[in-house]
């Protein structure tokens, strides 16, 4: 019967851990350029639209074909939201 109690106590306390609130969780990438009116596509190199790209704090782009967030005119990723350069 102990043994039991004590299974009982593990699952209860383990569904609790992985249980986690919504509003801590971020949105997908993907999901957060659709809603902000971006487009997610893919660009030719690791740079993608990041607003370090777009200022020129860029240090080195890798070529290789990456999915990002293409923000429009004016607007760079951030990595989270499309933003204005």
């Amino acid at each position: 019967m102990k043994r039991l109690i004590f299974a009982v106590l593990v699952l209860v306390l383990l569904a609790g851990c992985q249980m986690q609130d919504s509003s801590d969780v971020l949105d997908d990438p993907q999901e957060e350029c659709a809603r902000v009116g971006g487009e997610w596509k893919t660009f030719p190199n690791t740079c993608v639209d990041s607003c370090e790209y777009r200022r020129g704090d860029a240090q080195f782009c890798g070529q290789a074909l990456t999915e990002g967030c293409e923000c429009g005119a004016n607007k760079c990723w951030d990595g989270e939201t499309c933003v204005k350069e």
